[in-house]
């Protein structure tokens, strides 16, 4: 009779609070919910605003409209020429096609391709990109720029540290190098066990009217991941434009 009495009283409790819990009203979600949510910069002043999306540079009708406009950015004919995103006019002068070698113990590196640019930025951010990708606080506009196409193979059985282009000299005598001028993605990159990557550079290599005939290229050894020398840097290597 005791446990009946017991168990009775339990139920009793228990029917109290579904009871009660029915009864609560609908509440929104907390705070540290609804948070997850997006809001508007002038609901929540700590959070950034949106950047403007940058809108593409709009190609003059006239270039268009000229036969050796480029649409896809592919110059393979001296005086093609075609925009890019920000507004850099860019014209073809010479192209020179191959395969140029310099090696060292365990690396190879093989450029294919060597293109004179010439480059006018027809608006200020495109300038200002440029000053960047070249480490050039001044930079003559219209300018010229040399873009190379190489790739580095390593033979070792083990993934391999190369610092790119150490410096490009040119036949005026002028020479860039990371620092200023030359714009390397190769240098710092791992090259894998037995295996290749392949680069595209860009050099500085005057104002308008500078005419490039030679370049001297000088490219690092390579090094372990942890820093130390592997390959010693090869041979400079010569081009004739």
């Amino acid at each position: 009779m005791r446990l009946n009495r017991l168990t009775v009283a339990l139920l009793t409790l228990f029917t109290g609070f579904v009871l009660a819990a029915c009864q609560q009203p609908h509440h929104p979600k907390s705070s540290s919910t609804a948070s997850s949510e997006p809001s508007s910069s002038s609901d929540n002043p700590n959070q950034p605003e949106k950047k403007a999306t940058m809108k593409n540079y709009t190609v003059p009708a006239t270039d268009k409209r000229n036969p050796h406009y480029q649409k896809s950015g592919l110059l393979q004919l001296p005086g093609e020429f075609s925009y890019d995103k920000v507004g850099t006019k860019l014209t073809l002068k010479t192209t020179q096609k191959g395969r140029y070698q310099v090696h060292s113990k365990g690396l190879q590196i093989t450029f294919t391709q060597v293109k004179v640019i010439s480059n006018q930025a027809k608006t200020d951010q495109a300038l200002a990109m440029a000053k960047q990708a070249l480490s050039m606080p001044e930079l003559p506009n219209p300018y010229q720029t040399i873009q190379l196409k190489f790739t580095v193979k390593n033979y070792r059985h083990r993934a391999v540290l190369t610092d790119g282009i150490k410096g490009i000299k040119l036949n005026s005598g002028a020479s860039v190098t990371t620092a200023s001028g030359l714009s390397d993605p190769s240098a710092g990159q791992l090259i894998p066990a037995n295996g290749q990557r392949t680069f595209s550079a860009m050099a500085f290599a005057g104002p308008k009217g500078t005419t490039t005939t030679a370049l001297t290229i000088q490219f690092s050894g390579s090094f372990t991941t942890a820093g130390q020398p592997l390959s010693p840097q090869p041979d400079p290597l010569e081009f004739r434009l």
